[in-house]
């Protein structure tokens, strides 16, 4: 598991490395633990050291925390500074290609500006982080919703699905054996999803249902993800939305739909 935390932090910087002409320059080292240069080092090369700490293991889900030690390039720190916030922006919350590994970081903290390496100075930076890893979780990996030309994922802080089977009161009994049988009547989906306020058109959909006087029978196009198989095309009616905004907090959304037709 180690190793595979290894690629995906180096992965995941030369995915940022590539795409912007900033970085044409730049030689990353990514090293586990530790780095022990024996020749002068470049001027131009960022060295990631990924340190790995106390983790807990429960049911098959291991809670990992790390640190990235990271020496900036030779006697400057913009570089670094700027990839390490993208960094961080970029993969908060994400999840790797196989969903078994869930991401979450906090932004870099510069501890010290003027280390002396060889005949230059450079940056020391760290960032935190912790993995969520688990080889066979199987939760809810994305919700989006159809705007009328594609999908747009929203980037949930909580989710709750619940589905009630109501069933006849007329149960059977089997007399041989005094058993009872239940007879489903019909099934009630409700989904209850927390997420942040952002200007996209589905909050902007709803707020003018609210204030605008659009009309309420408003129905959305869904799409779940779970870790092995997408459901698409799920038609969800907007029965509640709670909207909480409190001092130096993003504001957070709560929205429950049931199912449509």
């Amino acid at each position: 598991m180690i190793k595979k935390i290894n690629e995906l932090i180096y992965a995941n910087f030369r995915r940022l490395m590539n795409t912007n002409e900033l970085y044409d320059d730049i030689e990353l080292i990514v090293s586990n633990e530790r780095n022990i240069e024996t020749l002068k080092p470049k001027k131009n090369r960022i060295i990631v050291v990924i340190s790995y700490f106390e983790s807990a293991i429960t049911a098959g889900q291991t809670l990992m925390p790390v640190q990235l030690s990271i020496l900036s390039e030779y006697n400057n720190i913009e570089k670094t500074q700027a990839l390490l916030y993208a960094y961080a922006e970029s993969y908060n919350t994400k999840e790797n290609a196989d969903f078994t590994i869930k991401q979450f970081y906090l932004t870099p903290e510069l501890v010290g500006a003027f280390n002396e390496y060889y005949d230059g100075y450079r940056g020391l930076y760290t960032m935190s982080g912790t993995f969520l890893i688990s080889e066979n979780m199987n939760a809810l990996t994305e919700f989006a919703v159809f705007d009328g030309e594609k999908y747009v994922a929203l980037d949930l802080i909580s989710s709750r699905i619940n589905f009630a089977i109501q069933v006849s009161p007329d149960t059977f009994v089997d007399l041989s054996t005094a058993h009872t049988f239940a007879t489903a009547l019909q099934g009630t989906l409700t989904v209850n999803i927390v997420l942040y306020q952002t200007d996209n058109f589905l909050f902007n959909d709803i707020l003018g249902m609210i204030f605008a006087d659009s009309p309420i029978d408003r129905t959305y196009q869904c799409r779940f993800t779970y870790r092995k198989v997408t459901y698409s095309n799920v038609n969800l009616q907007l029965v509640d939305y709670e909207n909480a905004n409190e001092l130096a907090s993003l504001p957070a959304v709560s929205l429950t739909f049931t199912r449509a037709k």
